[in-house]
């Protein structure tokens, strides 16, 4: 091609708005495509192999994640641990059973001035997908209040609705013993409890020491070693 109606820029070789003539494909060795034909029938399994590996990197990388997640989690559990044993509370103990960090036992005692004074409650723990969800609480001694079921259901805000992952199993913990100073009245889990805590306070103080001198004062600590 000698005349300058029919040679190319070579800056034309980088317009992606020009359109592909056949010449233009004959000059830089371009082969044409028909835009009219079906795609040809061999990239269709490629297309399913991209697919596929796409898919697949996908759920390596959500592995990954929880993965990830869960060892946020036993680190963030470590740490709660360590802070257990090196900050010694008066009023409750926790640990894993058996090493096993996904299952702890602990101890809280009756507050002072309270009826439950002298007391020693304790509480089994399952955890799973922490900190992003609260540990499940369960009372093993019997205990007489309207936050805590005849199964040993507690029911805690900290434990339900106003869980964060910023909590830890010791302000859990420190928020029961509170209640048991302070019972929460508003949805009470036992509603006749909370009736007799708000009608007649001498009947309720004496039937909760009645149920720790039963069931709370022969229990001592929880031994982790």
């Amino acid at each position: 091609m000698d005349s300058d109606s029919d040679s190319y820029d070579d800056d034309d070789h980088y317009n992606t708005d020009l359109k592909l003539t056949p010449e233009y494909c004959a000059y830089y060795g371009i082969k044409p495509v028909d835009d009219s034909k079906p795609a040809e029938d061999d990239d269709k399994p490629k297309m399913k192999d991209e697919k596929a590996k796409m898919k697949d990197e996908k759920a390596k990388k959500k592995k990954r994640s929880r993965g990830g997640a869960r060892q946020d989690g036993l680190a963030k559990l470590t740490l709660e641990l360590e802070q257990f044993e090196s900050e010694p509370c008066d009023l409750m103990s926790a640990g894993p059973i058996d090493e096993d960090m996904s299952h702890w036992k602990a101890t809280i005692r009756g507050p002072n001035l309270t009826p439950y004074e002298g007391g020693v409650f304790h509480l089994d723990i399952r955890i799973q997908n922490y900190p992003w969800h609260a540990p499940r609480i369960v009372f093993t001694t019997k205990i007489y209040h309207p936050n805590v079921d005849s199964s040993g259901r507690i029911s805690l805000d900290c434990l339900g609705s106003n869980w964060t992952p910023v909590n830890s199993l010791s302000t859990v913990l420190m928020g029961i013993v509170s209640v048991l100073a302070a019972p929460c009245l508003d949805e009470p889990i036992e509603p006749d409890i909370a009736s007799v805590y708000l009608n007649n306070r001498a009947r309720y103080d004496s039937t909760v020491r009645e149920w720790t001198r039963k069931y709370a004062m022969l229990a001592g600590p929880i031994n982790y070693d």
